[in-house]
């Protein structure tokens, strides 16, 4: 049986453990844009555009751990740019 390139991550390798870290990563910042960041409140203006900032700011950082969860970790990670350059310079024997 050939055994196929793409395998799923199994929940204790590092990608599992990452994906799980990543929704954990969204619902929290989720949880905390809802109760911290609720521009909408604020009747004073200067009050009110500093937190609707932050909301926005806090979308982005969602935004980038929905991207890593959909991505996981590839060949722009630490991990995969640390591969590649094993592959490319191998160590010589002694």
């Amino acid at each position: 049986m050939a055994s196929h390139p793409i395998t799923p991550a199994a929940p204790d390798s590092l990608p599992g453990r990452l994906a799980a870290a990543n929704q954990d990563a969204i619902l929290f910042v989720i949880v905390a844009t809802g109760i911290s960041h609720r521009y909408w409140d604020f009747a004073e203006a200067a009050a009110r555009r500093a937190q609707e900032s932050q909301f926005f700011n806090n979308l982005s950082i969602m935004g980038g751990f929905i991207l890593l969860f959909a991505t996981g970790p590839g060949r722009f990670s630490l991990d995969g740019w640390l591969a590649s350059s094993r592959r490319n310079n191998p160590k010589k024997p002694d």
